[in-house]
């Protein structure tokens, strides 16, 4: 079985997607795909607009839950896909926020093999990126390579901004080892 759902994914067939639809799309069943999901797709193109326009992640996630706009738990409670009352009053938390800015699924990209099970009965382990399948132009984009590709830039220079500033204030602490100073 594995081997010819990977014999389909190498020659770019498109398989039934498994675990949950990414936030901004719906299941097609008919075409193994997505389609754009109306009332969600508008929103991540706004938070990669707004990530883009400089505001920060918690930012993002303070304007999104003071507007009332349902996380992708509750929209999935909502509708009926969850019924665990725990996404009930699910908000926009950072790691949502940030799962949606780097996902390349809204370039239109179908990813395979995020996560693959070695045999049965073992446990799904994440692999890593260079292991992923990406069949280009799966279904429609919600987003621009531009515009995704600008997010990135302000995530990489925050990131090593945040390297920089905890290397920083490492090198502080110990900096008083040696001079017996307080």
């Amino acid at each position: 079985i594995r081997g010819s759902i990977n014999a389909k994914i190498a020659d770019g067939c498109y398989l039934p997607s498994s675990g949950s639809i990414p936030y901004g799309y719906l299941r097609n069943p008919e075409s193994n795909t997505f389609d754009i999901d109306k009332i969600a797709a508008p929103v991540v193109k706004r938070i990669f607009e707004m990530k883009s326009s400089g505001q920060s992640i918690n930012a993002i996630c303070k304007s999104l839950n003071l507007e009332g706009i349902p996380s992708p738990g509750k929209l999935r409670y909502i509708r009926g896909i969850t019924v665990n009352p725990k996404y009930e009053n699910a908000i926009w938390v950072r790691k949502t926020v940030r799962k949606i800015l780097s996902d390349i699924v809204y370039l239109g990209n179908r990813i395979h093999g995020r996560v693959k099970r070695d045999k049965v009965g073992l446990e799904k382990k994440r692999r890593s990126e260079d292991e992923w399948i990406i069949i280009p132009n799966a279904h429609p984009a919600i987003i621009t390579q531009d515009l995704f590709d600008a997010v990135q830039i302000i995530i990489s220079e925050e990131e090593k901004k945040r390297v920089e500033t905890i290397i920083y204030e490492q090198m502080r602490k110990y900096k008083y080892l040696f001079t017996r100073e307080v």
